[in-house]
């Protein structure tokens, strides 16, 4: 079977060995594009490699994935408190638990979630009284805005209306 004649233009890019070693650390810190940057190639080609190699990808996403947890672990570990032990195992220091770390950890995986709620009432719980008195509003004004409020279907200008 004779060779196939070869295709014109650059050979597909790839990384060796070394360089997925080098992706799977630097995929815990650096973006994808970042990472494109680092190896000299366009972010485009590496999201190529990513669909053509997914063992590639997986060393990436593994990467990543190690830097997630790593940062949960220690935001956990903040969250709840600890003590920090010297090498004879006596306690040297006492880091109680941060109440904002508690907070941001049950909301991202113990589903709570922040609500606001507005209620307005008058004083004394009671309903609004309205702060407008009309017997000192100009007759010529409150006949303004009852016509402004009147949907005119054939529409004549404002200033036929009286509305200036």
């Amino acid at each position: 079977m004779p060779d196939e004649p070869k295709k014109p233009g650059r050979p597909r890019a790839t990384l060796t060995n070394e360089q997925v070693i080098e992706l799977q650390a630097l995929s815990a810190f650096l973006t994808q594009e970042q990472i494109a940057d680092y190896f000299g190639i366009a972010e485009r080609t590496l999201r190529n490699i990513f669909e053509r190699e997914p063992d590639i990808y997986a060393a990436y996403k593994k990467g990543a994935i190690r830097a997630v947890a790593r940062s949960a672990q220690t935001l956990t570990k903040i969250a709840w408190g600890y003590t920090e032990y010297d090498d004879n195992g006596e306690p040297i220091a006492v880091h109680p638990p941060d109440r904002t770390a508690l907070m941001f950890h049950l909301k991202t995986k113990g589903g709570w979630r922040e609500t606001d709620r507005l209620e307005i009432t008058g004083a004394d719980g009671k309903d609004l009284e309205p702060s407008v008195d009309w017997s000192k509003v100009p007759t010529d004004t409150i006949r303004q805005v009852l016509a402004a409020q009147v949907q005119d279907d054939d529409d004549t200008p404002s200033e036929q209306r009286g509305l200036h």
